[in-house]
Formats: structure tokens, C-alpha cells, sequence
């Protein structure tokens, strides 16, 4: 909406002045009823001419020196809006999907710490693509630990969220997701209900996740299963285009070969979301609220992505 109103503006005086041949040739002729954000190619020829023009026949009203600064704000801004980070949590997943076509790649290190001052790291690397507007796959193409100075495969998966309804045009935001994965040594089956709402500037989020995992010496030696429930809830307040912070919650309860769960463990923390053109980077800080003994002390999650 920025760069739309920059243009028409920048079009209204050119027309004024009896110039705009060169720079309408280069706009859209609806341009004024366009409701589409231009793309940073057709703003970057419209600022060639729109110098171009102020350098030859408006001497008297600008300077060399505020052309240039104006068109180095100007460039700034395009390259800067031209995408939107898709992850505003690391923890909590959101109803939103990738357009069909679109192309994501993520790099996940989530750090953890406790108890007793240990400390281990949770790689992920994933690739998403949009099959359609509201279906979605995921392919992590490798999920590894290190812990004491020892890396560990942990098993490559498959990940797919269908989008019920969209959170920017429906009340309320709704999307089933489905994970399995598969590694050496486990084999793991995970669904997850998710909801969204969008007030305004701010993004409310729950999850509710049923998880089953099968695990042994191999894969063909399975013998040792469990369950895992988890709720996660996030909000998120967007302060600029570019800059997004709020929270997140989560409460996990284990079951051991499917009996009563066990305690659960409950983390909380903030997080916030950076996002520079096609890049961004969300991290989140959990801190555990429940003094459950064998669970981490304290997880630093950080996702990394961009956007083809």
C-alpha cells in the first residue's frame, strides 16, 4: 500500500507539470483502482524515471541531493516489503498456508539447557512447498541432535497442513496437521488441531497435538512405545511491518506405554520475529515454570527461513 500510494502521488505531479509521458509509460493504466501491491521491479523503473524527470525539469524544486536520498528511502522500502515473515511462532503453529507454488526453506536450532547444566541441540532442516492455496507439504530432510560433543540422526519426516478456514477472511482460523517421520531407531505418528484468530495488529494461536512414538534398537525391534499430549498457545502483536513479538505457551504430558500421563511440564517465555525482504528469523525462549526433574531448565529455539 506504500509503494501504490508513492507512485500515485509521484504520478499526480508529474501530470501536473506536463512530464508524465516517460513515467506512465512504465505504470499500470489502472494504476489508481489497482488493489495489488506493485512488485519491486516495476517500482524500481518507475524510480529510474521518476529521477530521471526531477533531475532535468525540477531543478529549482529538489536538489541532486535530496533526489538521491529520497530514492535510496524509496528502494529501501521496496526491498523491505516486498514479503511477509511466515513464522511468527517457533512453537505454535498458525492456520495461515503457503500459496500454491511457493517455496520455503527453514533451518531450525533449538537450544536446550538442564538439568544439571547440560546442554543439547535440536537441528532441523526443512523445505516447505504450496501444493494448493490451502494444502501445504513439508519435508524435513534431516532431524539431528548434539549433545556432549556426540551428533545424533534422529529421522527424516513428511509434514502436511490443510487449511479448513483462513484466519484473514473467516472469523476464525482453522487448519488439521499430520507428521510422520521415520529414523533408525523410531518411527512417529503426530496430528494437530490448530486455531487462529486476527485482531487487528495482534495474532492469537492454539494448538492441540496427540502424539505416538515407537522406539528400539532398530527398526525392526520397535518394543518401546509411548504417547505424548501437548497444548501450545501463542500470542503476537505486530509493532512495524518488519518487526513481531508476543509469547508463547506450552504444557506437554508423556504416557508411557499409553497408560495415565505422567506430570506434566509447563513452559512459557517470550519470543519475537524479524523479517528483512525474502528473510526472516523468529526466536522463541521457554523457560520451565513446573521444577520437573529430567526435563530442560530453559529451550532457545530459532528458526531461520526464506522465501522463493
Amino acid at each position: 500500500m506504500l509503494l501504490r500510494a508513492l507512485r500515485l502521488r509521484l504520478l499526480q505531479k508529474a501530470t501536473a507539470t506536463g512530464r508524465c509521458q516517460d513515467l506512465c509509460s512504465d505504470a499500470p493504466s489502472n494504476l489508481a483502482g489497482d488493489k495489488t501491491q506493485p512488485d519491486a521491479k516495476s517500482t524500481l523503473q518507475a524510480l529510474r524515471n521518476i529521477v530521471r524527470l526531477s533531475l532535468n525539469h525540477n531543478k529549482t524544486m529538489f536538489s541532486r541531493f535530496n533526489v538521491l536520498t529520497f530514492s535510496v528511502t524509496a528502494l529501501f522500502t521496496a526491498f523491505c516489503e516486498v514479503s511477509e515473515a511466515s513464522r511468527r511462532f517457533t512453537y505454535v503453529y498458525e492456520a495461515s498456508t503457503a500459496h500454491k507454488g511457493e517455496v520455503e526453506v527453514e533451518n531450525w536450532v533449538t537450544w536446550k539447557s538442564g538439568p544439571a547444566d547440560k546442554n543439547g541441540f535440536d537441528f532441523r532442516h526443512e523445505l516447505e512447498f504450496g501444493v494448493t492455496d490451502r494444502f501445504q507439504l513439508a519435508l524435513y530432510a534431516a532431524d539431528w541432535s548434539v549433545t556432549d560433543s556426540a551428533s545424533n540422526y534422529q529421522g527424516t519426516g513428511l509434514e502436511g497442513i490443510y487449511q479448513l478456514t483462513d484466519p484473514k477472511t473467516s472469523f476464525l482460523g482453522s487448519a488439521l496437521y499430520g507428521e510422520v517421520k521415520l529414523g533408525d531407531q523410531q518411527f512417529k505418528l503426530e496430528t494437530k488441531a490448530i486455531v487462529q484468530k486476527n485482531i487487528g495488529a495482534v495474532v492469537l494461536a492454539y494448538n492441540a497435538t496427540l502424539e505416538a512414538e515407537w522406539e528400539g534398537d532398530n527398526l525392526g525391534a520397535l518394543d518401546e512405545r509411548y504417547g505424548k499430549m501437548e497444548q501450545t498457545a501463542g500470542v503476537s502483536y505486530k509493532f512495524s511491518p518488519n518487526i513481531k513479538a508476543g509469547g508463547e505457551f506450552m504444557q506437554r504430558w508423556y504416557l508411557a506405554d499409553w497408560s495415565v500421563p505422567t506430570q506434566s511440564v509447563v513452559y512459557a517465555g517470550p519470543n519475537v520475529a524479524v523479517e528483512y525482504g525474502r528473510y526472516f528469523a523468529t526466536v522463541t525462549a521457554m523457560i520451565q515454570a513446573t521444577g520437573i526433574s529430567g526435563q530442560p531448565d530453559l529451550q532457545l529455539r530459532t528458526i531461520f527461513g526464506v522465501e522463493f
